[in-house]
């Protein structure tokens, strides 16, 4: 230590001291060192948090090889996670497809893309949508594999193939089926049998898949990921799994509650081969905020102005139909009534008066028909038109 300069030693000496002083302010007076605060945590791993779920109302669509839908329902799921119910909603129902016209549910996946569809459908019916699931026959037979196959009760008994196809039998009575034999019972429509009973197999088989999810959310995320080539979704993978997962949670026993649309024939066709129906949407409206809480004009950010066009002549609605497109305005066939000689204008409390001024200019009503327009709170539309004999609709 004698060969220590003098400096280095006030400074190891020094340094000595500062160390003993840090020390004792540490230390607290029974010898124990000073606990962290409660919110300070001496972990460096991440605490996880709870994910809300995002999906609540999902369109899910099955069609056939071309893509032609073959079933639809919406499954809802209550924002405070209290309630499922699946809605069928028929493949014929008209609705309208924008710039690309009028067709019918199930052609219309053929001719566009699921966001639209899932917009026209969710107009049509008054339904919130939040997303869409489009499978194939083999990726619904996939989902129904994928929790173990499901239990149902046919109403009789059924070979489901197509004729010229190896027969596959679903007979009468409590059984359990796998997923080609589900998928098959709940698409296939037997001659003579009508659209409400393929609906009716389809609910029962959503119903049953939907009650046997697992409750792993990993293992639901392989299920719905493992469709596919023959699944298309407008939302990501990870949110259908989370939104099955919080059904499995509020149904964990016995089945989910079905329902349908309801529907009367639609004449906005001459061809009557295409069997077109239109949504009765009062009625419709009301099943939807039964069920949800809510309807198309009031969910979401931006709800459209949907404005529902009544006439007795099929090309006055269309007509009509035509100078509201491209107006942010979405139209909805009112159905066949008795023409009045005077034209009236209904609309809901929650519309502008800018959003009235472009309803009434887009159909050129006269000024005598908006100024004795009636507020009323229960509309089945946002705005709902009659035309009369005394308005020539503009045909763009």
């Amino acid at each position: 230590m004698s060969r220590v300069p003098p400096i280095l030693r006030w400074l190891a000496g020094g340094l000595f001291g500062v160390a003993i002083i840090t020390g004792l302010l540490v230390i607290k007076g029974d010898g124990q060192i000073a606990p962290l605060p409660t919110q300070v945590s001496t972990s460096a791993t991440p605490r996880p948090t709870k994910v809300v779920p995002t999906l609540h109302h999902l369109l899910l669509t099955v069609t056939d090889r071309k893509g032609a839908t073959l079933s639809a329902s919406i499954v809802n799921h209550s924002l405070d996670g209290s309630s499922t119910n699946v809605v069928a909603v028929d493949p014929h129902i008209v609705m309208d497809l924008d710039t690309l016209g009028m067709a019918s549910l199930g052609s219309s996946t053929l001719e566009t893309s699921p966001d639209l569809v899932q917009d026209a459908t969710s107009v049509a019916t008054g339904f919130p949508i939040d997303g869409t699931l489009v499978m194939q026959r083999l990726s619904l037979a996939g989902l129904v594999d994928g929790v173990g196959g499901i239990d149902i009760t046919s109403a009789g008994d059924f070979i489901v193939t197509p004729v010229g196809d190896q027969p596959i039998y679903v007979f009468k009575g409590k059984q359990h089926l796998d997923g080609t034999k589900a998928s098959y019972y709940a698409t296939f429509l037997q001659d003579g049998e009508t659209e409400a009973a393929r609906m009716e197999r389809m609910s029962q088989v959503l119903s049953a898949t939907l009650s046997a999810m697992p409750t792993d959310e990993q293992r639901l995320n392989e299920i719905i990921t493992a469709l596919g080539a023959l699944a298309k979704s407008t939302v990501p993978s990870q949110e259908i799994a989370q939104m099955f997962l919080e059904l499995d949670k509020a149904q964990a026993l016995g089945g989910v509650p079905q329902h349908r649309v309801p529907t009367v024939a639609s004449d906005l066709t001459a061809d009557t081969s295409l069997g077109w129906l239109r949504v009765k949407r009062g009625a419709s409206l009301t099943l939807a905020r039964t069920l949800t809480g809510a309807t198309v004009s009031d969910y979401g950010l931006k709800p459209p102005v949907v404005v529902m066009v009544s006439s007795s002549k099929p090309e006055d609605r269309l007509a009509a139909r035509d100078a509201l497109v491209g107006k942010k305005l979405a139209f909805v066939d009112g159905g066949n009534r008795k023409t009045p000689a005077v034209t009236t204008l209904s609309v809901s409390p929650r519309l502008t008066q800018a959003q009235v001024s472009q309803i009434a200019a887009a159909l050129k009503l006269p000024v005598s028909v908006v100024s004795e327009l009636k507020v009323v709170g229960n509309l089945p539309a946002d705005a709902l038109v009659t035309l009369g004999t005394d308005v020539l609709v503009p045909n763009p």
